[in-house]
């Protein structure tokens, strides 16, 4: 980010220096900064292939919160699209058919393949439904953003996190940015160093469709967010709420860089 911020110093309108800083900040939680910085980007002429698509891919993706949200008179639910749901169903379907086909061959060959059969039964046909099953009751369903705080339902269950429960929010990211992984923090204001809850809200990993719209949602109902990358310990006298008033909501860009950077 130091060297692309000093070669946008120099050439304020290099194109690939804005997509690589928007991606930066994209894997590092702030989609905003990053929104931002692709509709510049959208505002010059002569884009190559790749900029034009990650604008248009981000612009696709801002929609998603109309398709796979509700507002309602609470707030906004937002549903839940685990994928690990998508992959246990893509592996039953495929244990199906390979069941299927298999089963033909074990059953010509008499009793003596009989267990063979219903071990392949079982890992093919059953283990698939006992994971879904799994995920369908332990996994969360939807998750309320209202005026009132935060509810994460499960099939069994829901938890109720209240605003004025949560005293700061931590946006976590790896400082691998090809591995995407984003964690959204909620602390206690009762306890600054106790957990509240904790999602992922990585590309890959978050249970919600349109996670940025998710976790704008309940950034603008906390007073303190930081950014923080996973490697670097969490200042806990930055979370008492005692000092909360002298923490910039909107960090520089510096404080999340290494201090060799």
């Amino acid at each position: 980010m130091t060297v692309l911020e000093n070669l946008l110093d120099l050439a304020p309108r290099n194109p690939e220096a804005l997509r690589l800083k928007a991606i930066i900040l994209d894997s590092w939680g702030r989609f905003d900064e990053s929104l931002a910085t692709l509709h510049n980007l959208s505002q010059m002429s002569g884009l190559t292939q790749e900029c034009a698509s990650d604008i248009e891919r981000r612009a696709f993706e801002e929609k998603e919160a109309v398709v796979y949200s509700e507002l309602s008179s609470e707030g906004r639910w937002y549903f839940a699209f685990p994928a690990i749901q998508v992959w246990i169903s893509l592996y039953g379907f495929l244990g199906c058919a390979f069941f299927l086909l298999l089963s033909p061959n074990l059953l010509s060959q008499g009793n003596e393949r009989f267990s063979d059969l219903m071990a392949a039964f079982f890992f093919f046909v059953v283990m698939p439904w006992i994971g879904l099953m799994i995920v369908h009751f332990t996994g969360i369903k939807k998750i309320l953003v209202g005026i009132n705080g935060v509810k994460i339902c499960s099939r069994l269950s829901e938890i109720n996190l209240r605003w004025d429960q949560i005293n700061a929010a931590v946006v976590e990211h790896d400082p691998d940015i090809l591995k995407s992984k984003l964690s959204l923090i909620l602390y206690s204001k009762e306890s600054p160093s106790k957990i509240l809850y904790k999602f992922d809200v990585s590309k890959k990993g978050a249970v919600v469709r349109a996670r940025r719209h998710f976790v704008r949602s309940i950034l603008n109902y906390v007073d303190i967010v930081i950014y923080i990358p996973a490697w670097q310990a969490l200042p806990i006298n930055a979370l008492d709420h005692k000092n909360s008033a002298n923490l910039d909501k909107s960090d520089s860009l510096n404080q999340d860089l290494p201090k060799s950077a």
